[in-house]
């Protein structure tokens, strides 16, 4: 007999929860077959059979909190089953069912299916049966794409049907009718439920605020020159997502808002048409002007971060935490350096997460080497 126990699961996770069991007691299953399915503070994970068998016990119910160590459930080894009266054969003996009934005994809906933690959450989350999602990956493995086109089958009204009684013309009529609003909401259904992405980097500004003092620069002037610089090269950013339409706008101009502390927000307009001295000039004069393509929010604080909205269609915004002075590795010795985080919130709809750091380590060169941006200049 073989114990199935919650094992480490590593990042200090000491305990887990048992969302639902993959398997039956009496149940044979193979190798590294799915047994249950857990869930800790940061994952979703199954644990799968370590040996081929049969389950004799099941030790834990569905909500419980199991430690690391505590067993789940119990697999006999294929030569201990022998010993023991298998449950199927004595249903074999009972009265033979009608045609219809042998059929759906004989032809059981799977228990499991081949798919990601992730893909079962998003199953779980719009109640969705697995057991009813066709597969579409390798092996039959359900993706995420097939439990949001399930969801959309399974939302699509059916009154278009009732018109078939009708005259052939008025059939026609209506299924050229423009889509309505809550049909254009659940096509775009695996869009909004995408998360946002962040990337971080810690840039050192050393070098720009001493140019700040020698050249009589804004150090906001050249971080917005920077971006509009660098968003040249990653266009995914500089854009605007319409939700009506699911689509992804690319912007030809680059308008960028700027939020500093104590100060009301403001819009530059057509950035990539100003030089670094003169950018901060034509603005908006404290009106925010929501036809913007990018943001930059100059926090006084971290927890500035919490009150500002990311429902603005842009596809990407930065946040730049106050400079401090920190001890940093440079030219191979410990120095007292200026040190600032970054944080690039992007929409992964638009964005990718190679394109967001690619973004991210460009401005970095900029900020960190101002004269190459004297140099993209010219």
């Amino acid at each position: 007999m073989v114990d199935v126990k919650l094992h480490d699961i590593g990042e200090g996770m000491h305990e887990a929860e048992v969302l639902r069991f993959l398997v039956d007691t009496g149940e044979s299953v193979e190798t590294d077959a799915p047994l249950v399915e857990i869930q800790t503070d940061k994952m979703t994970a199954e644990l799968t059979a370590p040996s081929k068998g049969v389950v004799s016990n099941i030790e834990a119910n569905v909500g419980d909190v199991i430690e690391v160590g505590d067993t789940i459930l119990k697999i006999d080894e294929p030569g201990e089953a022998l010993n023991e009266t298998p449950e199927p054969v004595a249903s074999s003996k009972e009265p033979t069912p009608s045609f219809g009934e042998s059929l759906q005994q004989k032809s059981p809906a799977p228990p499991w299916k081949l798919a990601s933690p992730y893909t079962r959450k998003i199953a779980r989350d719009n109640d969705v049966d697995m057991a009813q999602v066709g597969g579409t990956g390798p092996a039959g493995r359900v993706m995420d794409e097939d439990v949001y086109n399930y969801i959309k089958q399974a939302t699509t009204p059916q009154m278009d049907t009732s018109h078939t009684t009708s005259s052939s013309n008025d059939t026609v009529t209506n299924t050229k009718q423009e889509p309505t609003a809550e049909r254009q909401i659940r096509e775009i259904l695996p869009l909004t439920q995408t998360p946002s992405g962040i990337h971080t980097e810690e840039m050192d500004f050393t070098k720009l605020l001493k140019l700040e003092k020698e050249w009589g620069i804004s150090l906001h002037s050249f971080i917005i020159k920077a971006a509009q610089v660098a968003l040249k090269a990653y266009p995914s950013l500089n854009a605007l997502i319409d939700e009506a339409e699911a689509k992804v706008h690319f912007a030809s101009d680059c308008h960028i808002s700027v939020t500093q502390p104590h100060m009301e927000p403001k819009v530059i307009p057509n950035v990539d048409q100003s030089s670094i001295l003169n950018i901060e000039k034509p603005s908006s004069n404290g009106e925010h002007d929501r036809n913007y393509t990018f943001a930059i929010h100059h926090l006084e604080n971290e927890s500035d971060i919490g009150s500002i909205s990311d429902e603005d269609p842009q596809t990407g915004m930065l946040f730049f935490s106050p400079v401090q002075e920190k001890a940093a590795v440079y030219h191979q010795e410990i120095t007292v350096r200026s040190m600032a985080d970054t944080t690039l919130l992007f929409d992964p709809r638009a964005v990718t997460g190679l394109t967001a750091i690619a973004f991210c380590r460009r401005l970095k060169q900029f900020i960190e080497n101002p004269n190459l941006l004297t140099l993209e200049l010219i």
